[in-house]
Order: C-alpha cells, then structure tokens, then sequence
C-alpha cells in the first residue's frame, strides 16, 4: 500500500520506517513477552492501548478491533504493493498511535524524573531515564531539525532578528520541556498526517451519523470518513496481526 502524506503518495522508507516501527513494537513489547512466556494462551484480556489517539471512537472499540486496524495502517506504510487505502477517521487515529504513545511515555518519564530531583535521590542510568526521549530526540534531529534550522535561520534573516539559542536544542534528549516535546513529536507526525480531523470525533460525536458534503469538502475529506463502522475481529485473528507487527522486520538496506 501506500499513504497519503504531505511529500506525496508513498511509503516510510529508511530511518522513517525504522522509527515508526520501533515505537509501535515498543509500545505492545511487554505484554506480547509476558504473552509469549505464559506460551501464548489465546487470550488477549489483558492487553490495551496505553495511550489515546484523541479519537474517542477509537478509544472505546475493543482491543481486537484497534489491532486490525493498527496493522492495516502498519502495511499501508510500510509495503508498497498494494493500492493506497482511503482515510478515515478510525484508520488515521490508528496510524497516530504509536506518537501518541510516545508522547505520553515521554510525559510518565519526565515526570519521574522531576520527582527524582524534588526527592533528591539518583534517577536511572540514561538508557532508562531518558529511553523514550532518545527516540524521539533522534528522528526529531534527523528528519526534522535540519530543515526546522534553515527555516529560522530565514526568519531571523528576514525580519533582521538577532540569532537566538533554542535550550531544546542545546539539551537534547535530557530536556524536560514538555511543550518543546509536544511539539517535536508533532513535527514526527507531520510526516504522515495532513492535520488533526479525527480529534473532531470526541467533541462532535454526531458526525458519525453523516455529514453534509459541502461541509465535507470544505474539510478536505470524503464524506464517508468519519465513518461508524468497526471490523469483526476474532481472538485468533487479533493475536496472529498483533504477531505480524511485533515479528515485523524491515528488509536490510
């Protein structure tokens, strides 16, 4: 498949694919060892999302339901052999999960931290203390800072502002600015998401119902996109996609 992100109709390819695969096998990675150790009963009760994407629809279909639909976005991403699907709602908040996820590790991270320094005891080594925010601190540098720098650089030029130093960029993964976090992660979605549509479900639940097509078009979306329809997805099913992601590994480059 492919998606449609702002650079074009493509794939994740790279450090791109890397980082997005990495977070979302992250986020399922201790409960799938535990399910793997207890020798894989077919049961998956004790398994869930530990971040929201914002959409509450999503947020309340059953475990089985946002595991087909994680994996339906995962091989849209990242297999270019099949036609690209068409968005909705449902299908973008699952492919926003694995940055939601992140960000609200980063956010249970920072926090610890902070009490760590109000106790005035020793954090955890960095590979612990700082492991969601070296993620995220990598591909922010690498697929977003580069360009994020020129673009102020013009700025500055432009409105004759003198040169300012961004303390986010100078403390790297060891900031605890959550907002420059919340930003940076944003940034990283930005790769593959046009805006924010499926938040509009939380607030406004009756678009599920339909929509007028004017005000569809005034969006920029179809007027089947916020759709009310869930997949049936059995236990079976649901353990055999959710082993497809965790066993996904990208071809070597």
């Amino acid at each position: 498949m492919t998606w449609h992100m702002q650079s074009g109709d493509r794939v994740l390819e790279g450090y791109e694919a890397e980082f997005y695969l990495k977070v979302l096998q992250t986020s399922f990675l201790t409960d799938w060892d535990i399910f793997v150790f207890e020798e894989e009963r077919n049961d998956l009760k004790d398994f869930q999302l530990w971040a929201n994407t914002g959409n509450n629809f999503f947020h309340r279909a059953s475990f089985n339901q946002q595991i087909y639909l994680i994996n339906f976005c995962l091989k849209a991403l990242l297999k270019p052999d099949v036609p690209m699907p068409e968005l909705d709602h449902i299908l973008e908040a699952a492919a926003f999960y694995p940055f939601a996820y992140l960000s609200q590790m980063i956010d249970e991270e920072i926090s610890q931290e902070l009490h760590w320094a109000e106790i005035e005891n020793e954090p955890e080594p960095d590979e612990y203390n700082y492991f969601y925010r070296q993620i995220a601190w990598d591909a922010f540098e690498k697929m977003i800072l580069p360009d994020l720098l020129e673009y102020e650089e013009e700025e500055e030029e432009e409105y004759d502002q003198e040169d300012s130093v961004n303390l986010f960029y100078e403390q790297k993964y060891k900031s605890t600015d959550l907002s420059e976090w919340q930003f940076a992660v944003d940034c990283l979605a930005d790769i593959i998401l046009w805006d924010r549509d499926w938040f509009f479900v939380t607030d406004w639940p009756q678009l599920l119902d339909g929509m007028d097509p004017a005000y569809a078009e005034a969006m920029g979306i179809t007027e089947n996109y916020f759709t009310n329809r869930l997949p049936k997805v059995s236990d079976e099913e649901a353990i055999e996609l959710l082993r497809e992601i965790m066993e996904w590994e990208l071809p070597e480059t």
